[in-house]
């Protein structure tokens, strides 16, 4: 499953801390390993990634865009 997270006022500002990047972003998106290999297999443009974070640090700030089953080439049987 690749999974995918935003965030409201509160958790904007504590990723803006964070990162120390107050004021240079509109919006966050939070993925997982999945979602990223899914967007660099499809050639979706991520953005810029500021670097990792775990759930537990966002303390319920972050909020679940999306969940869907994504199999790379290698579980298809891709080469």
């Amino acid at each position: 499953m690749m999974r995918g997270y935003t965030v409201e006022a509160e958790g904007f500002d504590f990723l803006e801390r964070r990162f120390n990047v107050v004021g240079l972003f509109q919006n966050f998106a939070l993925l997982d390993e999945v979602a990223v290999e899914a967007c660099n297999e499809l050639h979706v443009p991520l953005g810029r990634s500021l670097g990792l974070i775990e759930l537990t640090e966002m303390s319920g700030l972050a909020i679940k865009m999306f969940a869907w089953a994504y199999y790379s080439p290698a579980e298809r049987g891709v080469k």
